[in-house]
């Protein structure tokens, strides 16, 4: 083989190793266990490649010197020339793969699902969908032992570990309490409520559970029950009027309701210490059946006319929402959410603005709600 022909073959030889990765290629398909490498693990090494670049061409600047002038000039400006495309073979790419790993159908760890409805008409309970679709099957509410003619779910509440407490009955009713891990058990509190479509309230703090008490004949003075389910046991206080709603708001106070249309406000103790009145609110409204408090303590009463009247932390008229779906005698708000249900069986769901209200019915008989997560 000539000078010239050597000189060639070395060029080309040189050139290859300079332009071939010695690591393997970065790949696109993630790994069979799922798991991506950082760029940085799948680039080609530098170092070795720039020295075998480097001794190429001192070989090929040597060899070329004892060429003929014209040809050695002309071959090595071709040799010595690194290839336009040699910089990326042993740069990483950019981050490319970073696209593959949005996976929009994957539920992140700690991705909030949107609350639920649990709705009762009856003795029966439903979950629903905020859209108002049924999510499985209904569960009944049983009565313990003889059951009068007007025992019907009256309130319903969702507390802690998923567990549901009942306004269970009218004139001599039970609080009756669901735990998914040990059922339905009853207590009997000494409450009671008239027979009419509202009154009858139950809200939660912690362990206790709190629900209305009018004066009828089965129950000769007005209390609030105050229950604790985690040492099973009973207290009352008396508020200054009938009571026919309850409600722990988002601001951590309890409010109570009584049939004139007045808002008691509670400091919340813990037991056996009982609730404190610290305030009374009368906003100028008639016919009020039900309240709920947000975190800045704004009150959403929902009116037997049938509207929903947002008020101040003193009582004052700040917006409204005539959904038109009849009386209004139940409400709940939280999770970014306000719920209200009517006599007639259907439900208006929105949010504290009032902002694109929907409707959707679950029968045609008085319905009570409340959020779930």
């Amino acid at each position: 083989m000539d000078r010239v022909s050597r000189l060639s073959l070395l060029v080309l030889l040189g050139a290859c190793h300079v332009i071939l990765p010695l690591g393997p290629a970065p790949s696109d398909t993630p790994p069979r266990d799922g798991s991506y490498p950082d760029a940085a693990d799948t680039a080609t090494p530098e170092m070795p490649v720039a020295d075998m670049a480097d001794a190429a061409a001192d070989m090929a600047v040597a060899d070329m010197a004892d060429a003929a002038a014209d040809t050695a000039t002309s071959d090595t400006a071709t040799s010595d020339s690194a290839p336009p495309d040699t910089a990326t073979s042993d740069t990483a790419p950019p981050d490319t793969a970073a696209p593959d790993l949005l996976v929009p159908d994957l539920a992140l760890p700690d991705a909030k699902q949107p609350p639920q409805l649990m709705v009762m008409v009856s003795n029966g309970s439903q979950r629903y969908s905020i859209s108002g679709q049924p999510l499985g099957s209904t569960m009944q509410v049983p009565y313990p032992g003889t059951k009068p003619s007007d025992a019907v779910v009256r309130d319903l509440v969702s507390f802690g570990g998923g567990k549901l407490a009942f306004y269970n009955g009218t004139f001599t009713p039970y609080l009756t309490i669901y735990d998914p891990k040990a059922g339905f058990s009853h207590e009997t509190t000494g409450m009671s409520t008239v027979n009419a479509q509202y009154g009858g309230g139950v809200a939660a703090w912690k362990n206790l559970v709190f629900a209305t008490s009018m004066q009828t004949a089965y129950n000769p003075f007005p209390k609030v029950v105050m229950f604790d389910t985690a040492t099973k046991l009973a207290a009352s206080f008396t508020p200054p009027d009938q009571s026919c709603d309850i409600t722990v708001g988002l601001d951590g106070k309890l409010y109570v309701l009584d049939t004139i249309n007045q808002v008691f406000v509670y400091q919340l103790q813990s037991p056996p210490s009982a609730p404190k009145h610290i305030d009374t609110i009368k906003p100028s409204l008639t016919q009020v059946r039900a309240i709920a408090v947000n975190a800045q303590s704004e009150i959403f009463a929902t009116l037997w006319s049938g509207a929903i009247q947002r008020l101040s932390s003193t009582g004052a008229p700040l917006t409204s929402l005539n959904p038109k779906i009849g009386n209004l005698i139940d409400i709940d708000l939280g999770l970014g959410v306000v719920v209200a249900s009517s006599s007639t069986g259907k439900l208006v769901v929105t949010d504290e603005s009032f902002s694109n209200p929907m409707t959707f019915s679950v029968g045609s008989s008085p319905a009570y709600v409340a959020i779930v997560p």
